[in-house]
């Protein structure tokens, strides 16, 4: 069982990455952020071995947002990238299900 992220959406944006099943970054995931300064690694994202969470603090990522996204975007290894944002969860009253 994995342990959740403890994010901060305030200070901190943040990626979820998805490599390719033949990309080198699986067996050394932290190696990405040599590309991209300001970038951090987070960890795995849950059990899937091919999904990694980034992030980056909130002043850099306004200034470099468009390029990180651009170069993983146009990363031959990397098979998709999602901007994460925060969501709150609401309980659902017996009256709704």
């Amino acid at each position: 069982m994995s342990i959740p992220h403890q994010l901060n959406h305030d200070a901190n944006s943040y990626l979820a990455v998805t490599f390719a099943p033949s990309s080198s970054y699986i067996s050394s995931p932290s190696s990405l952020v040599d590309s991209f300064p300001g970038l951090s690694y987070q960890g795995k994202v849950g059990q899937l071995d091919d999904v990694h969470l980034y992030s980056m603090d909130k002043q850099n990522w306004l200034h470099a947002r468009d390029t990180v996204l651009s170069g993983l975007d146009n990363h031959s290894e990397i098979l998709y990238v999602e901007e994460q944002t925060p969501r709150h969860r609401a309980k659902r009253g017996m009256d709704e299900l």
